[in-house]
This record gives C-alpha cells, structure tokens and sequence, in this order.
C-alpha cells in the first residue's frame, strides 16, 4: 500500500497559500496587540491590581508559548502549524476571559474557582512569608488545587483573573502535549485536523480556563498521553512525562489514573519490538509491565479512599455508580443517565457522554453551545467513517489508538452514571483530546492504477 496526502496536506508552505497566510497573521497579530493594549490601559485607568496586574501575566506567557508552538512546526516541517497554536492560545486567553466573567459577573464567585481562590490567597500569604505548612489532610483532591493555586499566587500575586490565566495556560499545555503526543504517536495520521479539533473546539478552549481541576487535569492527561506516545515510538524520556502525568492526575482524580493505566497496560503489551533487539527488548517490557501493574494497585487502593469503599468488587462499584448517579441526577439540568448494565446499553452512553445535551435539550447559553458542539461531533463522525473503520486494523499496528480506544470506552461507561448535563459536558473534556484523535486517522481512498484499482491512504 501506498501512503498518500490529500492536495492540501502535501502543499509546500512556500507556495501560493503562504503569501495570504502571512498576511492574515501580521493583521491578526496587530490587532490582538491593540486589543490588548486598550485592555491593559482600561483596567489601569478604572480597575484594581486583581485585573490589571493579570493582563501583563500575558505578554510573559505568550513569550513562553511561542517557542513551543515554533518547536512544533518544526518537527511538522509545517510552518503554518506555529501560526495555528498562536492563534490558538490568543483565543485560550479570551476564552479565559469568558469563563472568569461567567464564575463571578453570572455566578457571583459561588463555585469551586471562587473557593480555591479563596484558599489561594491564604497559603500565598503564608507560603511569602516563608512557611510552607499547607494545613491539616492530605495534600489531594481539593486541597491540591488549593496549594497550587496558593503557590502561583505567590508568584504572580494574589490577583483571580491572574490565577485563571495561569490554570487556562496549564490546560493549553495540555493541549499542546496531547498534540506533539498524536503526531508522534501516529505518524500517518491526519495532523492539521486534529490541531484544529483539539484547540479549537469550545468546550476545551472554555472549561479548561479556570482555577480548577479541569485545567489541572488536561495538563496531567496531556502529559500522560506525550509520555506514552514516545514510549510506543521508542523515544527516551517517556516514563518521565508518563510518571509526571500519573502523578499529576492521581493527586487530584486518582479515579481517572485508573482509566488511564486501564488503557496504558494493554496498549503497551500490544506494542511490539524490533526483532534485532527481541530478546533485550522483551526483558524491558517485563520490567515495564510489572511497573505499570504495581501503579494499578496502588492507584487502586487510592481511588477507594477517594470513594469511601474498602474493596474494588463489583458490590462496591456499583455503590458508588449509585451514588454518583443520585449526586448528580438534580438541578435544572439534570436528566436520566444512561447507565451500562451490559453492552447492548453502551450505544446510548456513548452518545449520551459524548454528545449530549442535543439541541432540543438546552436551555441556557453554555448549554445550547454544548449542543451545537455536540451535534457538530456527531456530523464529523458520521462524515469520518471511513477513518473509523480503520480502528480494527490500528489496534493492531499503533499501540496510541489502542490507548485512546480502551481508555474512550472506560470513560464512557464510568460517566455514564451522571445525570447533569452542566457536570458532563465539564467533566468530558477529559476524554475529547483522545476521541477526536479517533475522526483523525487516515482513510482509505481508491487510486486509479495503470492496471488495476488498488486502495491507498490519505490524511
């Protein structure tokens, strides 16, 4: 077979389109500086330190970014890439903007960032004044985020909007390491689109932007997914990003560690070595396997003390489905979950955790976006079937997509037990980055030979 590009994924970036790009660029990037300039003048002129001293948090963090957007087209040899990830983090920075005035100019600061803000400013003091004890339990969960946050606001000063820009910037991290992560990972895959999908839908660019754990946790599955992708391609410093990423996640959601390792340990038994190194390869592999079942038990015995259950059998799994399910399933947009008993039900969760709430269900602004977001992942689905019928053949050949498939479906089933829309459509921008990954392999087209049909690959 022949591997193939579409006329738009072979084209040099010399050729005619470069022109018309640059100049977009230099008029995008002028008036997102006169944007930003008006802004900062503004929030001087008629407002507190809280918002103007966030705005100049922003020339320091684009500063850091783009270098890595650079490095990213590089190892693309796609020049228009680094364009794309600029224009991408200035609309994660307004997308900030847009979540900090709707936690506290439509919510009025009632909600977790305003109580991690809170905590924020009273370690920040403490941590300043050289004592570093973070209060009484553990160091997880909530209180985790509650010490970041008191650590960047004892850097950038004790300033909301500053902490959300900082959080938005964690969660752009992860983006951009769920990014390098499919490129490397699947290197036939269809890399522009998935750029565009994994930075551009709304609700990545919109929930991930606050002091909370969304952002925290689309760094650390960003960061797993970076480290298990240069694992598969036998790339060195992939257990450090994975072992970063593993951490990162069982200090806040030891649950999702847990569906992470679910998909990590067959993915990488499934990984096959070079033959001239089988016999070294394979002792590695062990020693690998071994680590990553140890991290399964001790990520085990956490995710129990975080449900309050003594073992991992089915009785108390299903306690704690019923619980979620009873937590969750109230307010004004709640709905009746649609739990998996067996696998005939999973469709509908599927559709459910992935899609949902449909347009005929939302009732509010953040709702109807969701719904149109949802629909537009159900069209590009339905459009992507000839690179979803590739995934029986790449569980075979790509060890990533057999992470991201086990992993895509133990969510589902693990969220299928919500019953709020307002919690799900948050809660599911933890599995996005990888099921989008999923519309994103090549397709197989059919290409004229001079004596035969033969099926070939385009991105």
């Amino acid at each position: 077979m022949t591997l193939v590009q579409s006329p738009e994924a072979g084209r040099s970036s010399r050729e005619g389109p470069a022109a018309p790009q640059s100049a977009f660029m230099m008029v995008f990037s002028f008036a997102a500086a006169i944007g930003y300039l008006c802004s900062l003048t503004y929030a001087m002129a008629y407002a507190s330190y809280s918002v103007w001293g966030a705005l100049l948090l922003i020339p320091v963090l684009f500063a850091i970014t783009v270098p890595l957007c650079s490095m990213a087209a590089r190892h693309a040899n796609d020049p228009r890439l680094g364009r794309l990830l600029v224009v991408a983090f200035v609309l994660k920075m307004l997308g900030t903007l847009i979540r900090f005035a709707v936690v506290f100019d439509v919510y009025d600061g009632f909600g977790d960032s305003g109580a991690y803000d809170k905590a924020g400013r009273i370690l920040a003091t403490s941590f300043r004044a050289g004592h570093f004890d973070t209060g009484p339990g553990a160091v997880s969960s909530t209180h985790f985020i509650e010490v970041v946050t008191g650590v960047v606001y004892s850097v950038v000063g004790s300033t909301q909007l500053g902490g959300f820009f900082v959080f938005s910037w964690f969660g752009f991290l992860g983006l951009y390491f769920f990014y390098r992560a499919f490129a490397l990972a699947v290197p036939h895959g269809a890399h522009r689109r998935y750029a565009l999908l994994v930075f551009f839908l709304p609700s990545l660019l919109f929930w991930p932007s606050s002091i909370g754990k969304e952002s925290w946790m689309t760094l650390a599955l960003g960061l797993v997914a970076y480290g298990a992708a240069r694992i598969f391609s036998r790339e060195r410093g992939g257990f450090i990003f994975l072992g970063l990423g593993l951490w990162a996640a069982n200090a806040v959601r030891p649950h999702m560690a847990l569906l992470i390792l679910a998909g990590l340990l067959p993915a990488y038994v499934l990984r096959k070595a070079p033959s001239r190194f089988a016999e070294k390869k394979q002792s590695l592999k062990i020693v690998g396997v071994v680590t990553l079942v140890l991290c399964i038990v001790f990520v085990l015995g956490k995710t129990e003390q975080r449900f309050g259950v003594t073992s991992a059998d089915s009785a108390s799994r299903t306690a704690v489905f019923d619980n979620t399910e009873t937590s969750t399933t109230q307010g004004g947009s709640s709905f009746t979950p649609s739990r998996v008993h067996s696998p005939v039900q999973l469709p509908m969760a599927l559709a459910t955790v992935l899609f949902r709430p449909f347009p005929w269900e939302a009732s509010t602004t953040q709702g109807i976006v969701s719904a149109f977001e949802g629909a537009f992942l159900i069209l590009l689905s339905l459009r992507s079937f000839r690179r979803l019928a590739r995934i029986p053949k790449e569980l075979i050949s790509t060890p990533y997509i057999v992470f991201a498939v086990i992993y895509t479906l133990a969510f589902i089933y693990a969220f299928s037990t919500i019953g709020n829309f307002g919690i799900l459509v948050r809660e599911r921008v933890q599995v996005y980055p990888l099921f989008v990954a999923l519309l994103c392999l090549p397709k197989p087209i059919l290409k004229k030979g001079t004596t035969a049909v033969r099926r070939s690959y385009v991105r």
